[in-house]
């Protein structure tokens, strides 16, 4: 869902499905992506056929609503009718978002060697479960969080950006990733200005959480308002001077976000926790670079970007790989696409 009313119905909803289209299959490498909508939502089914989803199948009477029932409609699209992957590739290795804070890692195998660094380098985190997280820090705030099972095999990594400033998020929804429940997401509302009313927030965002498994036994009742450490990790992003170029821009290549914006994915409600689906953690953003600053992961050596944008409602820190924006200056309007992560630093071991 778009937070903002004034802003639903030019395209940032197809925008958004993109984003986490190309997320899906250019970056995780899924076969499938599946959208469920109710058939009186008239207006994501508009999306889904936009973005070449297919008409799967409908389940009958799904949802008593309002007096009446109502069907749920099923949409798919599959990696090879992604227009990104169809039509064959090369196998060229795609950018990592790993390369967001300087670890070059171009395959499975090599995401593995790095998890397996991270788990024999990193401090304990205490999670309640039979999973372990180890938090190894690298240096300059660049951390990877790797999950190890109980037999001490490892079993995945996150990366993660410590330097941004700390947030207020009025959490509205948790849950764990069904295909790895050892990671998880949060949704909410950024930067709440009513601590009992989470929609007084700047703007609604879905983070996956790299210390699910250590905060998640205790946020308790939702909605409950929490600091946390939000970074969005770029996966593409253009830089224009200013405004006008930014106009010239749009006027080439059609539809782009105006220059202050923040995108989730489609949001959970309250009253509607419990759907049972996974939100993709993506955004589409845009706004003005307040900071930019060229680092260098101490373990690697290798440069990245960490970056801070004001988007009008609320100021985003971001990390890019170095080759991504050639120099990128402050005052510069920034447009990307981000995968958000988070972590809460209230549940940090003492």
């Amino acid at each position: 869902m778009i937070g903002e009313r004034e802003v639903w119905g030019k395209g940032y909803g197809t925008d958004a499905i993109r984003t986490r289209n190309r997320f899906a299959f250019e970056q995780v490498g899924l076969h499938r992506i599946e959208g469920r909508t109710f058939e009186f939502n008239r207006a994501m089914q508009r999306v889904y056929e936009k973005c070449e989803y297919h008409r799967e199948g409908v389940q009958r009477k799904r949802l008593w609503r309002n007096g009446r029932w109502w069907d749920m409609i099923l949409d798919a699209i599959l990696d090879e009718e992604h227009p990104q992957t169809a039509g064959g590739q090369d196998g060229t290795a795609r950018m990592s978002y790993y390369a967001c804070v300087g670890f070059a890692v171009a395959d499975a195998a090599e995401v593995h060697a790095l998890a397996s660094h991270a788990a024999s380098q990193g401090e304990s985190v205490p999670s309640g479960t039979g999973v372990t997280l180890r938090r190894w820090r690298a240096g300059a705030d660049v951390e990877l969080w790797a999950e190890v099972g109980p037999r001490g095999e490892v079993l995945g990594v996150l990366p993660f950006y410590d330097g941004g400033a700390q947030r207020r998020v009025a959490i509205t929804a948790w849950g764990a990733d069904p295909d790895h429940p050892e990671e998880g997401w949060i949704e909410g509302w950024i930067d709440p200005t009513d601590p009992g009313e989470p929609y007084s927030g700047a703007f609604p965002l879905v983070c996956d959480l790299v210390d699910f498994l250590a905060a998640s036994p205790r946020f308790g009742d939702l909605p409950r308002t929490l600091e946390a450490r939000i970074v969005g990790f770029l996966h593409e992003a253009s830089v224009y001077e200013d405004e006008l170029a930014l106009a010239v821009q749009s006027c080439e290549t059609g539809f782009r976000l105006p220059p202050y914006a923040f995108a989730s994915t489609a949001h959970t409600a309250l009253d509607d926790a419990d759907r049972g689906d996974r939100p993709e953690a993506t955004a589409m953003l845009s706004g003005r670079l307040l900071r930019v600053d060229r680092l260098r992961n101490p373990a690697t050596g290798l440069p990245f970007w960490a970056l801070r944008v004001d988007t009008q409602k609320a100021a985003v820190d971001l990390v890019a790989p170095a080759e991504m924006l050639l120099d990128p200056q402050p005052g510069q309007l920034l447009q990307g696409g981000v995968w958000m992560l988070a972590r809460i630093p209230a549940f940090d071991p003492a």
